[in-house]
């Protein structure tokens, strides 16, 4: 990972993509790091699809292998935004999930579930494993 000059971490080093499904569903995949610096590329991403009318979302964090609290709050955000408008926000899979963190690039112990326990949103936000696990429980909560 390449980091600019006073140790701030470059934008690079977020991987975004995202696909929608026939459904309407639609699915982003992350891979990297969401801090302040690279946060703002997922809530641009998220609020232009939203802006389209696509309220059920899911984000596949099994790549993410840091957040801060700005990553955190796009989450926050967008997830009160799609509830009130029909839909869901569902995080997939944050490294920790599990327990086991074989194959997800967990890195020096880091555990990104752990961050939304430790900020009391475990409850909050729906957390599932797999990806197949979010599109059919979004694709079962149809937009009003």
């Amino acid at each position: 990972m390449r980091r600019r000059s006073g140790g701030h971490v470059a934008e690079s080093e977020l991987e975004l993509s995202h696909r929608i499904e026939a459904s309407g569903v639609c699915l982003v995949s992350c891979r990297g790091v969401l801090d302040a610096h690279t946060s703002g590329r997922l809530d641009r991403l998220i609020e232009d699809v939203t802006r389209r009318g696509i309220t059920r979302v899911a984000c596949d964090l099994s790549e993410v292998n840091y957040i801060a609290s700005a990553g955190v709050g796009v989450f926050v955000g967008h997830v009160n935004a799609c509830r009130e408008n029909g839909g869901d926000l569902v995080l997939v899979h944050p490294l920790g999930f599990g327990g086991d963190g074989e194959g997800t690039g967990l890195q020096q112990g880091y555990n990104v579930l752990e961050v939304f326990n430790l900020l009391g949103l475990a409850d909050f936000l729906r957390v599932v494993k797999t990806p197949a696990e979010a599109l059919s429980l979004l694709e079962g909560s149809q937009p009003t």
